[in-house]
C-alpha cells in the first residue's frame, strides 16, 4: 500500500493552508481525508469549491445529507458515512432520518424517500435515469432541475469516497461515535 501524508496547516502545500485552516475553524476539526486531499492542492480546492456551490443549492442540508450519506453507503466508505454523521449531527440535522439512510430503509416522510431512491437510482444506473424515474421525483415535490443538483452532490462524493478508499484515512477519534459498517 502506498502511504500518503496525513498533513498539517503546517506540512501541507502552500496553496492547501488556508483551506485548511478554513475548514478547521467552521467545523471544529479536520478529518483526515481532508488533511491527506491537502497533498494535491488542485484536488482539494476542486472538492471545497464544489462542496461550497452545492452548499449554495436549493437542496436542504438534510437533502443534502441524504444524498451524500446514500452515496456513501453506496460506494461501501465508511469513513465518509462517519464524517457526514458527524457533521450533520452537529448542525442539528435530523439523525434518525440518515440512521435510516445508512441502514437503507425507507424514509417516513415520502418526499425524502424519493430523493433518497432517485440519488439510489442515479448512482446504480450510472446517472442513467429514466423518464419515469425523473417524473417520480418531481411528482414528490422536487423541481426538475434540483435533479442536477443530486447529480452534483453525487459527484462530490464519488470524489470523497474514491480518494478515502484509495489513501484509506485513519478514521479520526471524533468520528468514531459515528462509525457504521457499511456491509
Amino acid at each position: 500500500m502506498t502511504a500518503f501524508i496525513l498533513h498539517s496547516v503546517d506540512t501541507a502545500p502552500e496553496e492547501s493552508r488556508a483551506i485548511l485552516e478554513s475548514f478547521q475553524n467552521k467545523y471544529g476539526f479536520l478529518p483526515n481525508i481532508i488533511r491527506m486531499m491537502a497533498g494535491s492542492p488542485s484536488t482539494l480546492k476542486a472538492y471545497m469549491g464544489l462542496s461550497s456551490e452545492i452548499a449554495q443549492g436549493t437542496l436542504s442540508p438534510l437533502e443534502q445529507h441524504i444524498v451524500q450519506i446514500t452515496t456513501n453507503k453506496l460506494n461501501g466508505c465508511r469513513y465518509c458515512i462517519a464524517t457526514h454523521s458527524k457533521i450533520a449531527d452537529e448542525s442539528g440535522l435530523d439523525m434518525a432520518t440518515l440512521r435510516d439512510v445508512i441502514a437503507d430503509q425507507p424514509l417516513k416522510i415520502a418526499k425524502l424517500e424519493a430523493l433518497h431512491h432517485f440519488t439510489k437510482v442515479l448512482i446504480t444506473k450510472g446517472g442513467r435515469a429514466s423518464d419515469s424515474d425523473v417524473d417520480a421525483f418531481v411528482h414528490a415535490g422536487y423541481a426538475r432541475e434540483q435533479a442536477m443538483e443530486v447529480v452534483a452532490s453525487i459527484a462530490r462524493k464519488m470524489l470523497s469516497n474514491y480518494i478515502a478508499l484509495l489513501v484509506s484515512p485513519p478514521v479520526d477519534e471524533v468520528l468514531n461515535p459515528y462509525v457504521v459498517d457499511v456491509g
